[in-house]
């Protein structure tokens, strides 16, 4: 419906953001509502492509309606809500699991305002999948007219046949075509199928010269699915992890300012452990986009791990400058205080990120901790609690809340949460001393 209306091929698994069709058809009808100017084809389009089924038509009378308003003898469709679709670079949006982030491809909780794994904010809205080349459509050679021929009746024999269901033709990628393998990969990628993607991208390479778009996705690709394999397989998260940080290297190779493959091989190389390496890759995305609060956390985060406590701080502080609701930044920051004992700036700073995002269960975790450092064991329960809800699965926090417990003379509390700390992660050093203790 898509290529009919518009004569363009649909980005796939993509929903239009709006006025980027207008843009592209400056000659579609367009009607003034309460003074402002819409494009009705345009809206039904949009609604007809939600990731949602729930905020696609729910009928076929009810999409026939709206199409029928497009027509220039009818009233604008009204009846056609547009969910709310911020822009091109959106956020993906996954109803059950949450937002995935548009850098890193991490699926964060619901809620999530800020990308857990990169710091990237988050935006409800379209899904967003990178840049994809436009493919012209071959020219179709023209149905040719032929005369009507009129043949001889002939009498059959009516047979009775059984009611056979007729084979649904299935569109198969044209053989050869690298567009094809690169819009599959994406497919497969967005469905979390990382060895088909993969197959795919390498695909796409092979029929056609390197590209920018399909070096990157190759990377994202295999990022992905070394993530996927952290904590389970040592040997597959290197191995994706370095031939993930070698597609970002050649697609930077061909464009030098691509802000995203940097970013994404920063992150590779500190997922490697390789921080000399991050650290200077992040600098030269900062110099593209010093306004970007997920560089200085990535920056602060590196440092931190480089034991460079005092730089990691400067960078978190650069961040808030530009985002001084980062709850991501303002956890980071006030465990690094936590760690430089300067305990009531922690408490000040863990105070705001909580305020800021409530749902971050992070941010409550270390505030339990730096109120366990003023020994104000009550207050470390409460906010330790609060992470515990927020996530159930975090065997740290339970060790924590048994050390408060054990504090305050509950043993049997302690032994509680001492054991399912254990049960969650039997190499918890801090839940294996409570174990001994008590």
């Amino acid at each position: 419906m898509y290529h009919l209306l518009t004569n363009y091929e649909p980005d796939p698994i993509q929903t239009p953001a709006t006025g980027s069709i207008l843009a592209k058809n400056p000659r579609l009808r367009t009607v003034r509502v309460n003074n402002t100017v819409v494009c009705p084809i345009e809206q039904v389009i949009i609604k007809a492509m939600q990731q949602s089924p729930a905020q696609r038509f729910q009928s076929a009378e009810a999409m026939r309606t709206a199409l029928q308003h497009c027509l220039p003898n009818y009233a604008p469709p009204t009846t056609v809500q547009i969910p709310a679709v911020s822009s091109s670079n959106a956020t993906i949006l996954v109803q059950s699991n949450g937002l995935i982030c548009p850098k890193c491809g991490f699926q964060n909780r619901p809620g999530a305002k800020f990308c857990k794994c990169d710091g990237q904010p988050l935006l409800q809205g379209a899904t967003a999948v990178p840049p994809q080349p436009r493919v012209p459509v071959p020219a179709r050679q023209p149905i040719q007219s032929r005369p009507i021929q009129a043949r001889p009746l002939q009498p059959r024999p009516v047979v009775s046949q059984p009611i056979r269901a007729r084979p649904v033709a299935v569109s198969a990628p044209p053989a050869g075509d690298p567009v094809a393998a690169y819009r599959l990969g994406l497919q497969y990628l967005n469905s979390k199928n990382y060895a088909e993607s993969v197959n795919q991208f390498k695909l796409a390479l092979a029929r056609n010269k390197p590209s920018y778009d399909v070096l990157y996705n190759l990377g994202r690709a295999y990022r992905q699915y070394g993530q996927a394999s952290r904590g389970k397989d040592t040997k597959l998260f290197t191995d994706n992890m370095r031939l993930a940080a070698e597609q970002f290297e050649e697609a930077i190779r061909l464009k030098s300012n691509a802000l995203d493959a940097l970013f994404q091989l920063g992150m590779c190389y500190r997922d490697m452990d390789l921080y000399s390496q991050s650290m200077a890759t992040f600098k030269k995305a900062q110099q593209l986009a010093p306004g970007d609060p997920a560089i200085y956390y990535q920056l602060g985060m590196v440092a931190v791990e480089q034991g460079s406590r005092r730089e990691a701080e400067k960078y978190f502080l650069d961040g808030l400058k530009i985002t001084p609701d980062h709850a991501l930044i303002l956890t980071s920051l006030g465990h690094l205080y936590v760690e430089l004992d300067q305990t009531r700036s922690a408490i000040d700073i863990l105070l705001q990120a909580t305020q800021r995002e409530p749902n971050l269960p992070d941010g409550w975790y270390e505030l339990g901790r730096a109120y366990m450092k003023t020994r104000d064991w009550k207050s470390a329960l409460k906010a330790l609690e609060k992470a515990r809800q927020l996530n159930p699965d975090a065997s740290s926090t339970y060790s924590a809340m048994a050390t408060c417990y054990q504090k305050i003379n509950k043993r049997n509390e302690a032994k509680q949460k001492t054991k399912e700390a254990l049960l969650l992660d039997p190499n918890n050093s801090e839940a294996i001393r409570l174990q001994r203790q008590l």
